[in-house]
């Protein structure tokens, strides 16, 4: 009887080790695909944050050419306004 008993806690042990086997596996697999997934997401916020970087040098880019513009029509305004003035006093 005891001989049949070992063998019993042996297939089961043995059983038991299988399934250890097969949750490791599946534990394995998931890490694979969750690791998976963080190198998507960090993929994702550096596109996220290329963007954005480009957002900005676009708004500086307007700014800087709105600025320039608003200098040259100044410009041309106060050349306007100073020749409006000398061919009016030289007429």
């Amino acid at each position: 009887m005891t001989t049949d008993r070992r063998i019993e806690q042996i297939e089961d042990f043995h059983r038991l080790e299988s399934k250890v086997d097969k949750v490791e596996e599946e534990l394995t697999k998931l890490a694979i695909k969750l690791s998976d997934d963080h190198t998507g997401q960090h993929d994702y916020i550096k596109k996220a944050m290329e963007r954005e970087a480009r957002r900005e040098e676009l708004h500086r880019a307007i700014i800087e050419k709105t600025l320039a513009a608003l200098i040259w029509s100044a410009i041309v305004g106060l050349g306007g306004l100073i020749y409006g003035v000398i061919s009016s006093h030289w007429h």
